[in-house]
């Protein structure tokens, strides 16, 4: 696994997270949460890597060009 898809699997995993989160969470919790998957998000963006990973999340999860 490159370094790439490592970050992409990962912010997946938070959003996952993030978004699974139902009521038996407190706003505090939720917002941790949310401030983890913005942390990966950022390091995309400024890897120049958005509009791949945002390609990957919604076409199929399949790294492009490696």
């Amino acid at each position: 696994m490159n370094l790439k898809e490592t970050l992409f699997l990962r912010a997946k995993a938070e959003i996952d997270g993030f978004t699974s989160m139902g009521e038996d969470y407190d706003e505090e919790e939720k917002e941790i949460q949310r401030a983890r998957y913005m942390g990966i998000y950022k390091v995309i963006i400024e890897a120049g890597l958005e509009d791949e990973y945002l390609a990957w999340r919604y076409e199929g999860k399949k790294i492009c060009s490696l």
